[in-house]
C-alpha cells in the first residue's frame, strides 16, 4: 500500500487551489459528477492539525493549507457528501476552540472555481461571524 504524503503543499494566495478546482470542474461538467470544496479554520496553525486532517480524509481528496487554514478538494462528492465529512472533523476536533467549517458544492453552488471559492470563503466568513 502506497504511503500518505501528509505534507500538503500550501497555498497562501490560493492560486493552486483555484487551479486544481477548475481542472475538477472541467472534469466533473463532461462526466457529469460532483466536487465539493470544504475550508477550515480554527485559530490554530494548519501544521497542527494537518495530520489529523490527512488521515480522515480519502486518498482522491487534496488537502492544503489555505488562507491560514485548510482547504480539501473532494472529487465525486455532492454537497451531501461534504456535509458529513465535516461532521467527521467536527467530531474529531471536538476539543478545537474556534472551530470554523465551510463546504462548497458543484453544481448546486456555482459553475466555476471562482463562484465555489467565493462561496465557500462567504460560508466561512459567515460561520466565523456567528451568522
Amino acid at each position: 500500500m502506497e504511503e500518505r504524503n501528509t505534507a500538503p503543499p500550501r497555498d497562501r494566495d490560493g492560486s493552486l487551489l483555484n487551479q486544481l478546482l477548475a481542472y475538477e470542474l472541467r472534469c466533473a461538467r463532461r462526466h457529469r459528477r460532483f466536487v465539493s470544496l470544504v475550508l477550515i479554520r480554527n485559530g490554530k496553525s494548519f501544521s497542527d492539525y494537518r495530520e489529523l486532517l490527512a488521515n480522515l480524509i480519502r486518498d482522491c481528496d487534496e488537502l492544503m493549507e489555505f488562507e491560514g487554514g485548510a482547504a480539501i478538494l473532494m472529487t465525486e462528492t455532492p454537497a451531501v457528501g461534504a456535509a458529513k465529512v465535516m461532521e467527521r472533523f467536527r467530531a474529531r476536533l471536538a476539543g478545537a476552540k474556534n472551530l470554523r467549517l465551510a463546504a462548497a458544492s458543484f453544481p448546486a453552488d456555482g459553475q466555476t472555481s471562482d463562484t465555489l471559492l467565493g462561496k465557500g470563503r462567504e460560508r466561512l466568513h459567515n460561520a466565523e461571524s456567528g451568522l
